[in-house]
């Protein structure tokens, strides 16, 4: 492609929107050959390839809409739809207005407007992780990351910290099955790891459902038992000693739980993540056009507790005030525990 470009000099061209440019879910930026991997099987999961048997892609959403529009029009032949669907619609004034409609409406963009539908997450990259579990002591977690960051501002660990290994489970369903999918599940239960506001141990997917159940509700909170492991720190828990480093220890923690020790170190070095500059030095996004600005902090964490929940797909989430990272593997089972490594697959994380 870059060739291409370079015979076309078209060096400058975009390749890519930022998720300042465009509101839409899953689509996220590659920042790494991970992200680059989710995109990929993204695309294949959502239409562009899917199997015939996917229920959630967008070729088979859009096949039920027509099978359904066309029983409707065989029972009365006269039915038109209530709201005629835009031809080539498309968000941003197209170069080429001819034969396209440009939806410049706030209220009829499209977008995300719960937390549940729009998680927000950045990455976390070349992050090897293993669960140690154990029959005469408490369990083992003990994970490595890269934190990707952005912004141009230094995050502040001293901030309200939690540290998150959860799973998605079927709702409406007593014994709490793990799952993957809503395929998983069957019947009218879905794989979430949301519940609602009002009751935690009602699953749901949408603020929706939680309203009709009451009003005011919505669909924000973890549910508990989808939890693995986690621990929250309060904030001036995570200290600062030299710049951009950030420790934690807390040395009672083997035997009553807890993060054990903690190390966070801020690598300055920015490099440009996609665009015409990608993989180049920069200092500001102004720098990656078509891209970001992007840099990281190195994380080293070992904790214990009750590991006991793990399951095969899981989340590892991390939190330090409003800044989230979050990574989705399908996770190795050992003889004594489970391991995600480079050779793991990598799904988009989940709420």
């Amino acid at each position: 492609m870059v060739n291409i470009l370079q015979r076309n000099n078209l060096e400058s061209t975009p390749l890519w929107l930022r998720e300042s440019e465009i509101d839409l879910g899953g689509a996220k930026p590659v920042l790494c050959s991970k992200t680059a991997v989710n995109a990929c099987k993204a695309i294949v999961t959502q239409g562009e390839g899917a199997r015939e048997d996917q229920p959630e892609s967008h070729f088979n959403k859009f096949a039920s809409i027509r099978a359904e529009y066309a029983a409707l029009c065989k029972q009365n032949p006269d039915f038109a739809p209530a709201h005629p669907a835009a031809h080539n619609p498309v968000l941003r004034r197209p170069p080429n207005p001819e034969g396209r409609v440009w939806i410049d409406d706030p209220d009829a963009s499209i977008g995300c407007s719960d937390s549940d539908q729009c998680p927000g997450a950045t990455p976390i990259c070349d992050d090897p992780s293993k669960i140690t579990l154990n029959t005469d002591k408490l369990d083992m977690l003990k994970a490595h990351g890269r934190l990707i960051a952005i912004a141009e501002e230094q995050v502040d660990f001293s901030k309200e910290f939690t540290l998150r290994v959860s799973r998605r489970l079927c709702s409406i369903d007593p014994t709490h099955r793990t799952c993957s999918t809503n395929a998983d599940c069957g019947g009218a239960s879905i794989c979430t790891n949301l519940a609602c506001s009002h009751d935690t141990s009602v699953s749901c997917a949408t603020s929706a459902e939680c309203a009709a159940l009451s009003p005011g509700s919505s669909c924000s909170e973890i549910s508990p038992a989808s939890i693995v492991w986690e621990q929250v720190l309060p904030a001036g828990s995570v200290s600062e000693g030299n710049p951009d480093k950030w420790r934690y220890r807390f040395l009672a923690a083997k035997g009553v739980g807890g993060i054990y020790v903690m190390k966070i170190t801020g690598k300055p070095t920015r490099t440009c993540a996609g665009g015409s500059r990608e993989g180049a030095l920069c200092s500001s996004a102004n720098e990656c056009p078509g891209g970001s600005c992007v840099w990281y902090y190195s994380l080293k964490v070992k904790a214990y507790g009750n590991l006991d929940a793990s399951v095969a797909d899981m989340q590892t989430q991390i939190t330090s005030g409003t800044e989230k990272w979050a990574v989705r593997a399908i996770w190795r089972q050992l003889k004594h525990g489970w391991q995600v490594d480079k050779k793991s697959t990598f799904l988009d994380p989940y709420p």
